[in-house]
């Protein structure tokens, strides 16, 4: 029995000691017991209120552990302690703005409380105010020039900055003051691999599986490098391990999807992609009815989801016609951009843009789940291209527009969502283009929506790239206006993305760029793909090298 266990004197000062020694050990309860006689005894006994709060906070009990925060600091308005921690409790419990309040109170009364600092900094980051966020923890830095956690949290906020070699560089050091630091080695490995180092990323997984081998995240990061490079077996092997230590791991069955899908197992593959539904985006879509497992529709009332980009969802509507084949009544609910286009399609009863009052239904399904619904393997993939229309009206208009200017016209884009996490790989500085444009007698013409138009300006003296504007009676030009270009143009060469997709599903001849490391859907070392017989791919050969493929693509035209 530690002295800790045995009745200890009863004085308030005795219990709180007592208090603290108990939550050395670990034993919370009895501690909270100790602290609770000690505040019995001395209801004005400010460092046991804060004790007592913090004991409460490590059970998860943050509503009465802001209470005994707030007791302390009106007994001790300077116990700058509990006005950090009084905001930690009240971030959990998403009390944000009260909870920045508290950390900026324990700074005004030390400003050299690092602890503060750092938990200013994660409320800030968790906010969306990472540059905030930067300068707090860059303070903490100056403060605390030793402390591991200071750099690690610097560097993860750079890197959600896209700030990568400065991440790199708060890792290594971090790393360098505490070479066994558990949360540092998955978040320098995920720089690294976004820096296109692969083998130094695969090296720090390797590490991390070594240190903490029972660590589910460590071996799905593995795998995940490992993915990269082709090496599926390897890769599955690994999130194996991570679900055998984690069952209900959703990030490494997904993971292990991904890998059956890129290796070509398509029916193993989507059959395991089900697993997605499983995560917090999904959420909300699990409890809103009956999910439709593939069965008869007649007399029901099915509701399609879309989900994730633009680009899934024009390569996945190609399931409706089947599910409409089943019977019943088919609503779709996608994005408002698209609902101009889509309602175009025979299949649907009603289509539904996201965000409006949802009619009554019977079944629902997300969209990328038909594929496994139909038993989808690489030689039953839906091809009865094309699958979508453009408006008649709209394309002859545009066709008349595109008329007047002779050549090869081939449709361009370079350009993808600047917030997908790996946009930096797959999209190519419009400048790359320009071999492009000296193939005698082509005509580029620019699809590009958005970010990346701004580069035109910076290439208009070296190449030129005809500049599409929106109808007259439109502010922008919708995806029924591009569907349209695009079905008057002669080629289509674009990065991965929406655009990608929607040509191929217009049927129109595609040509694709595609990084080092592309996406699940296009596999690897093919130039086409089961999905769309109109495309072919041009595949980088290494890591950030674009000028290769423009070349290739220059030298493939059929001129």
């Amino acid at each position: 029995m530690t002295s800790a266990d045995r009745p200890a004197s009863r004085t308030p000062e005795a219990l709180n000691t007592c208090g603290n020694e108990l939550v050395r050990l670990g034993k919370f309860v009895e501690a909270i017991a100790h602290y609770q006689e000690a505040l019995r005894l001395r209801p004005d006994f400010a460092i046991a209120h804060n004790n007592l709060a913090n004991a409460l906070s490590q059970q998860g009990k943050f509503d009465v552990a802001v209470d005994h925060y707030q007791a302390a600091i009106r007994l001790r308005p300077g116990l700058t302690g509990a006005h950090d921690n009084l905001g930690v409790a009240l971030k959990a419990l998403g009390k944000t703005e009260e909870a920045r309040a508290s950390f900026l109170e324990a700074l005004r009364l030390q400003p050299d409380f690092v602890e503060a600092h750092l938990n200013l900094a994660d409320l800030l980051a968790s906010q969306g105010n990472l540059n905030e966020a930067v300068e707090s923890l860059q303070r903490a830095v100056r403060l605390s020039p030793t402390l591991p956690k200071a750099h690690h949290n610097l560097g993860f906020v750079f890197a959600q900055l896209g700030r990568l070699d400065e991440a790199l560089a708060c890792y290594r050091e971090a790393l360098h003051l505490k070479s066994d630091y558990a949360e540092l080695l998955p978040n320098l490995g995920n720089t690294l691999r976004d820096l296109g180092r692969i083998h130094e990323a695969e090296a720090c997984y390797r590490d991390a599986v070594r240190l903490f081998p029972n660590s589910a995240g460590s071996h799905n990061n593995l795998g995940n490098i490992l993915a990269d490079q082709g090496q599926f077996d390897a890769a599955q092997a690994c999130y194996l391990e991570a679900v055998r230590l984690n069952p209900e791991y959703v990030e490494a069955h997904t993971n292990r999807a991904h890998a059956y899908l890129a290796s070509g197992d398509y029916l193993r593959g989507f059959l395991e992609y089900e697993w997605r539904l499983r995560s917090k985006t999904h959420a909300t879509n699990s409890s809103l009815g009956p999910r439709w497992r593939g069965e008869s529709l007649s007399g029901k009332t099915i509701l399609i989801r879309t989900e994730q980009g633009f680009g899934d969802t024009f390569q996945f509507l190609r399931y409706l016609t089947l599910v409409k084949e089943r019977g019943g009544r088919l609503l779709l609910e996608c994005e408002p951009p698209l609902v101009e286009l889509l309602s175009r399609l025979s299949a649907l009863d009603r289509i539904i843009p996201l965000g409006s009052p949802l009619p009554r239904f019977d079944v629902q399904c997300s969209l990328l789940s038909l594929p496994a619904i139909f038993g989808t393997a690489l030689d039953t993939v839906p091809a009865k291209i094309p699958y979508l229309f453009p408006c008649p009206e709209l394309t002859q208009r545009w066709q008349a527009e595109l008329s007047m200017d002779q050549g090869f016209k081939v449709g361009i884009a370079w350009q993808g969502n600047p917030k997908h996490k790996r946009d930096r790989f797959r999209s190519i500085p419009l400048r790359q283009f320009r071999p492009l444009a000296e193939v005698p007698g082509v005509r580029l013409i620019s699809l590009q929506q958005g970010p990346g138009t701004d580069q035109l300006t910076g290439i208009s003296e070296t190449f030129s790239v005809l500049k599409i504007g929106p109808a007259p009676e439109k502010a922008q030009r919708t995806f029924c206006d591009t569907a349209a270009i695009i079905q008057g143009l002669d080629l289509i060469i674009t990065v991965d993305t929406a655009i990608a997709h929607l040509a191929g599903a217009l049927g129109v001849p595609v040509w694709v760029a595609l990084p080092l490391i592309p996406d699940w859907r296009w596999m690897r070392d093919r130039d086409d793909t089961p999905w769309y017989p109109s495309m072919r791919l041009y595949r980088q050969s290494a890591m950030n090298h674009w000028d290769d493929v423009i070349r290739r693509m220059a030298g493939s035209f059929p001129l």
